[in-house]
Formats: C-alpha cells, structure tokens, sequence
C-alpha cells in the first residue's frame, strides 16, 4: 500500500460521503427526538440524545477538515456560478446546525 495522499477529488468525493450520512443520521436522530411519542422512553431518549450530539461533533469536524480544501474548491469551480452558489447554501446550513446545535447543547 502506498502512503500517497488521495488526490484532492478524491477528498472531496470522502468528505461529501460522510457528510451526507451524518447529516442523515443528524435528521433522523433530531426527528426522534422531537417527536412526542418517543418522550415516555426515557433513557432510550437520553441515549438517541448523546448519540446526537456526538454526530454533531462529528460533523462539527468534517467541517474543519473541509476549510483548507474550501479555497481551492472555490476555485475550481470557478465559472459554475450555480455549483459555487449550492456550495456556499451547504456551507451556511451546516454552519448554522452547527453553532444552533451547540447553543442548545450548552
């Protein structure tokens, strides 16, 4: 096996994968948690409510694996103004998940 690093599609191609199932995991788990029927379990709900938070961290740091590969991601997709756009929605959800998720943790 050779310790090259994976070309940086390739990166881009991991980092989209997991953030897409963890973005999945992220709704199902939020849409159990809010829905009132789940509220009897009780320490079920705690257990889906940890697990939720840890996959927030988790996603919390794919974001910052993905910032030093944001410029020349940018850059590639220089005239695509509708993928740059796409990109920068993406971005502003996540991050906002993101800093909304952890003022309800805290």
């Amino acid at each position: 096996m050779s310790k090259r690093k994976p070309g940086f599609g390739k990166q881009l191609i991991e980092l989209h994968r997991w953030n897409a199932w963890i973005v999945a995991i992220l709704a199902v788990s939020g849409l159990l948690l809010a829905w009132g029927a789940l509220r009897g379990l009780g320490a079920g709900r705690i257990w889906i409510q940890q697990l939720h938070i840890a996959i927030g961290i988790v996603s919390g740091i794919l974001i910052l694996l993905y910032l030093p590969l944001a410029a020349r991601h940018v850059k590639q997709l220089g005239k695509r103004p509708k993928q740059r756009g796409n990109l920068w929605i993406v971005l502003a959800l996540l991050i906002g998940w993101l800093v909304s998720g952890v003022v309800l943790w805290q």
